[in-house]
């Protein structure tokens, strides 16, 4: 299952690395201010999806596309848990949609901006 969440960034984690695969995950927190309460909203970047995030800044407004991931695990214990992550496929910050924008309104101008 896959969609689209936007916010803005307010938390970027470092890039971690697990297992013998080198497996990389970095986490970034998307907040929504929703009225009375604030959603904030984790997505994970994984393996080369990890060295796009570092375009991300704080405050940033981007726009997250999606996979829905969920995953099983039994503890040593004998337990089951379950975990539930937005993995990043694709994302767009407001400044990407901006700076095109920009680009295709000044086509066709002859004025110099300097």
């Amino acid at each position: 299952m896959s969609g689209k969440v936007t916010g803005s960034v307010c938390l970027i984690e470092d890039t971690r690395e697990y297992g013998k695969n080198n497996f990389r995950k970095k986490k970034v927190i998307l907040l929504q201010n929703q009225g009375k309460y604030d959603n904030y909203i984790p997505v994970e970047f994984i393996q080369d999806m990890c060295d796009e995030a570092d375009q991300l800044e704080m405050g940033m407004e981007v726009t997250i596309e999606y996979r829905l991931s969920g995953r099983k695990w039994i503890n040593p214990e004998g337990e089951e848990r379950f975990f539930l992550s937005l993995e990043v496929k694709d994302f767009e910050t407001a400044n990407m949609a901006h700076a095109v924008e920009a680009t295709q309104d000044d086509e066709g101008k002859e004025d110099v901006p300097f």
